[in-house]
């Protein structure tokens, strides 16, 4: 099958039967560096672009290492297959080729349905009134649920995440898994489910909030006919998670798995039709109702064996983008296996690192206590702790004053210490006594705008000597900042201004062409109505 767009409205269309999957043979045996050489070529061919209007979109390649050494490469579009298909594949390719290595026929009778069918019956079942139980469900399952998780970033957010992405490692040792697995025998939930409320638990520590919203694949095959079909079933569930109660372990397990059970109930509703139904705020940079994954797969090469010769797989080094953050694990002879893949564009690798040692953090310990909430799990090692805490330790001889504002003691340091620099802006120096400077100017065009003590003004601005001086100026005129991050969904944006009850708005000039120096002011309730008109 191949895809064809015709006045901006997608077609298929059927490649000649006699058209066959190219292999690519390509003897490496001269080479010393043979198997980095075969890494290289699969990662290479992984990266390459499909031609969707003429495919075919499965490609394959057989690199040969030596005499007995072969290296073979199955790379195929996500729009024809999904990691079910691939274990068919390899299934029905072991068969073929223990038949044919003997001199046997094909041994593969002819599917009784192929992926049109099925799709065929989708389109009439969706068109009927049988779908709106699942409407009704997944309309009220994700009604008021966050449309985005704030995670920290190590880098502003771009206005469209590229592709690029790094992968951590998360081991689970053979005996973790099994005190993970005799929770879940104990509370009745699958090892899915306690695996998933543990990385919810990191995931609302780390982001502050109550509730997160993770995707999870399905791998959507629940009639007997379909078992066998190669193409893409797999659907996208929204698993919602609530632990603003600070339930306890045992609470939380069943909680998820409870989620887990009416999710997957309702997995026939295609994830696009719950994102028309639920329609939420739409971003480039954003993937709608949730941003972050968890994948659980089964061990995966135990239907590919060929006859004469010892097969295993070979993890290769290419990783597509899936999400913001994915945690993807395995169950192994060995334990638990996989990891963290993440957005580069956002992410560094320590980060992510931390966020591996988290959710290690949080297994142990539930494990450990399965009576212990949710707020008590300790997420931090020794040295972590120390950490942070030296983060927030003042650098300074003395005591700080026990009376005086911040703008009265930064006041004083200006005094003592005028040339030494203050602030450090895209490499400029910015000293002490031109951010006091700056910081009068500002305050003296709050006053007479009509900016009075114990009013809330809020500061919308990049981080930088503007945003430095803006507070300190609304400190200099008894007001109190609120602060707002540019990147924050204007949705969220408008509701921090109305609940803080803010009069004023500060924000950047506005430009790269502007002086640096010059915020506007302009009245907050008119910019929060502006916002939300801009909702989508």
């Amino acid at each position: 099958t191949v895809f064809l767009a015709v006045d901006g409205e997608p077609y298929l269309n059927f490649l000649p039967a006699d058209s066959g999957i190219p292999l690519e043979s390509i003897d490496a045996c001269h080479r010393d560096d043979a198997m980095a050489f075969a890494r290289e070529l699969v990662g290479r061919d992984a990266a390459l672009p499909f031609d969707l209007e003429k495919g075919p979109l499965v490609r394959a390649s057989l690199v040969r290492l030596s005499e007995a050494s072969y290296v073979l490469s199955l790379i195929q579009h996500h729009l024809i297959s999904d990691g079910w298909s691939v274990g068919i594949l390899l299934q029905e390719l072991s068969q073929l080729y223990n038949a044919f290595s003997t001199g046997q026929s094909n041994p593969l009778a002819a599917p009784a349905i192929q992926y049109a069918d099925y799709a065929s019956w989708q389109r009439e079942w969706l068109a009927g009134e049988r779908h709106a139980g699942h409407t009704d469900y997944w309309g009220t399952t994700l009604a008021g649920a966050p449309a985005a998780i704030e995670l920290p970033t190590d880098r502003r957010r771009p206005s469209q995440l590229s592709p690029s992405c790094g992968f951590v490692t998360v081991p689970v040792d053979a005996d973790l898994t099994a005190q993970l697995e005799r929770l879940s025998r104990k509370h009745g939930v699958t090892l899915y489910s306690t695996l998933l409320s543990a990385w919810s638990v990191v995931l609302a520590r780390i982001s502050g909030q109550d509730e997160v919203v993770v995707g999870s694949p399905s791998a959507n095959r629940t009639r007997r006919e379909v078992q066998g079909v190669v193409g893409f079933f797999v659907n996208m569930l929204a698993m919602r998670v609530d632990v603003s109660d600070n339930p306890d372990v045992a609470e939380l397990v069943a909680r998820v798995h409870a989620v887990n059970v009416d999710a997957h109930a309702h997995a026939d509703l295609p994830f696009e039709r719950v994102v028309e139904l639920v329609n939420p705020p739409r971003d480039l940079n954003r993937s709608p109702i949730f941003q972050v994954q968890f994948a659980w797969q089964d061990a995966e090469g135990d239907g590919f064996r060929l006859n004469g010769l010892a097969t295993s797989f070979e993890e290769s080094s290419f990783e597509a983008l899936k999400a913001e953050l994915s945690l993807v694990l395995t169950r192994s002879s060995g334990g638990i296996s996989g990891g963290f893949s993440y957005a580069a564009d956002l992410f560094d690798h320590p980060t992510i690192e931390r966020h591996a040692r988290h959710f290690l953090a949080v297994l142990n310990a539930m494990v450990a206590n399965e009576n212990s909430s949710v707020a008590s799990i300790e997420m931090l090692a020794a040295g972590e702790e120390e950490w942070v805490l030296a983060l927030g330790r003042p650098v300074r001889e003395g005591p700080y004053p026990e009376t005086g504002g911040v703008h009265e003691i930064f006041a004083s340091r200006v005094k003592a210490h005028p040339d030494a620099p203050a602030v450090i802006d895209a490499g400029k120096v910015v000293n002490y006594a031109a951010l006091e400077r700056l910081a009068g100017n500002i305050a003296a065009h709050l006053s007479s705008l009509g900016v009075r003590r114990g009013d809330r003004v809020v500061t919308r601005m990049d981080r930088g000597a503007t945003l430095v001086a803006s507070q300190l100026a609304i400190w200099q005129v008894g007001a109190a900042y609120v602060p707002l991050d540019p990147q924050t969904p204007l949705a969220r944006q408008a509701w921090i201004i109305s609940d803080a009850d803010a009069k004023w708005l500060l924000v950047d000039g506005g430009g790269a062409a502007q002086e640096v120096w010059t915020p506007t002011l302009v009245n907050g309730s008119e910019v929060a109505g502006g916002m939300q008109q801009r909702v989508p």
